[in-house]
């Protein structure tokens, strides 16, 4: 594609130079004999300068990664720490725990229990935990899912239109009838600047919690317990109750935990874009008197340079929790075409302005590189371009 495109480039500038070419041989064929007899015209070199007005090229970015996106949880009991209701085990509650000694259950805990399933090695801290002849306790439960989403790896911008300047060397290679050739050879220069960026959603995590109650019915006189706060040992002796719960409730789910967490990715990017122009065409003139049409076209080279800062922020709640910056530089050139059309304004005998609006395509887009990134700047475009001449 981008062949054909360079092909189809050139094959109009050729178009253009052979049709001028045919238009002057067939108006210097119509009078043979006064051809033949004038002078031939003397060549004439020219000058022009003058600023021009040119809309501010496209540019993908695309980058290479972005950091991972830091994030927390709050801490909860996790539900495994409460333990099974129906068996032997090890269990922490929010206000006590009830932990399996060295004889609850026998010696080798396996179902069904070879001794008892008493245990001694418990521990409460509040007297509202007794209840009647039962001891009751309470566990939070906590449960997290997150979602790690990938975040975006391009994005695009338009640069602001600029105002720049050319200047153009000329000289005159044919003269027919009612217009002149000429061959021009010109370098402009422009800068372009702009930024952009992007906030996405990079990570969300939503939790559960619930509140879980055991009760455990107690072996002997509740006036013989130990006052609060209380912890038992494993090697006791101390007051025994049962490690098995005899009932449990569970209240709660989702919704009861904190509310729904999300983090962006926030990104910024900062580019400026210095473009310098040369231009080899050929141009046609009319002569109208004061005021006459000027069209042209040829090649360009377009060299540029680049400069880029992109800054990257995890973000919660307007509150940066991490931050990182890259920034580089880099060049690149390409070819391209241009086709202008305008009006002279002749304001004496060796100086003129000439207003043109003028058709930039370039073959590729250029392509620059950073340290996290690269960019596709499309440099095809319009321009405004006035200036000022003076024949030599």
């Amino acid at each position: 594609m981008r062949r054909a495109m360079s092909f189809a480039g050139h094959f109009v500038v050729g178009i253009v130079a052979v049709a001028v070419l045919f238009v002057c041989f067939v108006l210097n064929a119509e009078e043979p004999g006064e051809a033949a007899s004038a002078p031939p015209a003397a060549s004439k070199w020219f000058v022009e300068v003058g600023p021009f007005w040119r809309a501010g090229p496209d540019v993908d970015f695309h980058i290479k990664s972005l950091p991972v996106i830091p994030y927390s949880r709050p801490s909860a009991v996790p539900t495994g720490k409460v333990g099974p209701a129906d068996r032997i085990a090890d269990r922490e509650y929010d206000d006590g725990f009830v932990r399996i000694d060295y004889g609850t259950g026998g010696w080798d805990k396996t179902w069904p229990y070879q001794g008892d399933t008493n245990t001694w090695y418990w521990g409460y801290e509040s007297q509202s935990q007794v209840v009647g002849n039962h001891l009751v306790f309470h566990g939070s439960t906590f449960a997290a899912q997150g979602q790690t989403i990938s975040p975006r790896d391009a994005f695009s911008l338009d640069l602001d239109d600029e105002f720049g300047w050319e200047a153009r060397i000329g000289r005159n290679v044919f003269d027919c009838k009612c217009l002149t050739g000429s061959v021009l050879l010109g370098l402009g220069f422009t800068s372009f600047g702009g930024s952009g960026g992007f906030d996405d959603l990079g990570y969300v995590w939503s939790s559960q919690g619930g509140l879980i109650t055991d009760t455990y019915d107690l072996l002997a006189d509740p006036g013989e317990l130990p006052p609060p706060p209380y912890s038992g040992t494993k090697e006791g002796p101390g007051y025994v109750i049962p490690n098995i719960p005899s009932s449990r409730e569970s209240s709660g789910g989702a919704g009861d935990g904190p509310p729904l967490t999300e983090i962006y990715h926030s990104v910024r990017q900062d580019i400026d874009v210095d473009l310098w122009v040369v231009s080899l065409g050929l141009d046609v003139r009319g002569k109208g008197g004061k005021v006459s049409y000027v069209a042209g076209a040829g090649l360009t080279g377009n060299f540029i340079s680049a400069d880029s800062n992109l800054h990257w922020a995890a973000v919660q709640d307007g509150v940066a929790l991490d931050s990182a910056g890259f920034s580089g530089d880099d060049c690149t050139f390409e070819l391209g075409v241009y086709g202008e059309a305008g009006l002279l304004f002749q304001l004496s005998e060796r100086v003129s302005v000439s207003v043109r609006g003028r058709y930039d395509h370039v073959f590729d887009d250029a392509e620059v590189s950073f340290p996290n990134g690269n960019a596709e700047i499309d440099l095809t475009g319009v321009s405004a371009v006035a200036g000022i001449g003076i024949s030599l």
